[in-house]
């Protein structure tokens, strides 16, 4: 499973390095869980579950700067 480092500039117009879970993707959008819930706004973790994302908007906010944009992944599974 993918832990993505993300700008949050295209979800809240903050510029934060933010890691998310990609969960799924198919033709349009990749689908992400955010682990960040604002409960103080009344936000719940159904609400971060599966955001659809589309691809050309999550290709921006996977670099991370502008003049050396960063990218970074983690994969996580199981020991083979």
């Amino acid at each position: 499973m993918p832990v993505i480092l993300i700008s949050t500039w295209q979800l809240n117009r903050s510029r934060v390095p933010h890691w998310v879970t990609v969960c799924a993707m198919d033709d349009q959008f990749v689908y992400l869980h955010d682990p960040e819930i604002d409960t103080d706004v009344g936000e719940t973790v159904a609400d971060k579950q599966y955001l659809p994302v589309d691809r050309r908007v999550f290709d921006r906010m996977s670099r991370y700067g502008k003049i050396q944009p960063l990218q970074a992944a983690v994969i996580v599974g199981p020991r083979r």
